[in-house]
């Protein structure tokens, strides 16, 4: 039962225009996904379908695309988050890489430091002559070999 502010129950005719109320302020909002569900639901019997074919038409519209939509971000969704996965794979390959040439130019630096340089012999020394000598040529008898 209803009532109304002065707490006495409404007549017949004040619930029918506060539903009626109601319906209408529902059927403009039949747009919304949430509302369109409830419409539906509420006009899922035959007679009811008749007495309101635009309104339930409209919610089966509001429904499909809500339904559309939805597919089509999870669609968006699954190739945004294999793009990421494809990148993140990228980076951390790249990344193993550099540590990898990282520390193998750090052993061969440690390597070159730790290796003893090769003594100088005499033997594998050339003596260049001086200045002043490049006029002079000297015959192998003349220097003593």
């Amino acid at each position: 039962m209803t009532f109304v502010s002065s707490g006495k129950p409404a007549s017949s005719s004040t619930a029918a225009a506060i539903d009626a109320s109601h319906l209408r302020d529902v059927l403009r909002r039949a747009s919304d996904p949430v509302v369109a569900r409830l419409l539906q639901d509420f006009i899922h019997e035959q007679e009811l379908q008749q007495s309101y074919p635009g309104a339930y038409l409209v919610a089966l519209e509001s429904i499909k695309r809500s339904q559309i939509r939805y597919a089509r971000a999870k669609e968006q969704g699954r190739f945004v988050r294999s793009l990421v996965l494809r990148l993140c794979s990228i980076l951390r390959r790249s990344a193993s890489l550099c540590r990898a040439g990282m520390c193998w130019a750090a052993r061969a630096c440690t390597q070159r430091a730790a290796r003893p340089h090769a003594p100088v012999h005499a033997s594998n020394v050339l003596e260049l002559p001086g200045p002043g000598a490049g006029t002079q040529r000297r015959s192998a008898a003349q220097s003593g070999r």
